[in-house]
């Protein structure tokens, strides 16, 4: 089984498909405008390295998090799923449901 172990400010992050619904529970197709980007985190790296020491990384492995798209974030497979490394500067919000 392969393992990716993310460095300094990265967070690994599997994506959620979200479907956009109404409170009734229609569908709602089409509107890809307000399509976030959610994802489960399965790792996190120590944090940002700062010359006063490491900076600690908000989000913790199992949190469910919204994230934007960053240039520098790479897409990766990790046993057979898709996954991405992303900066936490990335990460807009964690979701509590």
């Amino acid at each position: 089984m392969s393992e990716i172990i993310p460095l300094n400010d990265r967070i690994l992050v599997e994506p959620i498909d979200v479907e956009s619904k109404s409170a009734g529970g229609i569908i709602i197709a089409g509107n890809d405008d307000f399509k976030y980007n959610r994802g489960k985190v399965l790792a996190v790296g120590p944090g940002r390295n700062m010359p006063a020491g490491r900076i600690p990384i908000d989000v913790t492995e199992g949190d469910i998090v919204i994230y934007g798209d960053v240039q520098n974030t790479v897409k990766d497979k990790l046993n057979g799923k898709e996954v991405l490394l992303l900066v936490e500067q990335a990460v807009i919000a964690i979701v509590k449901e």
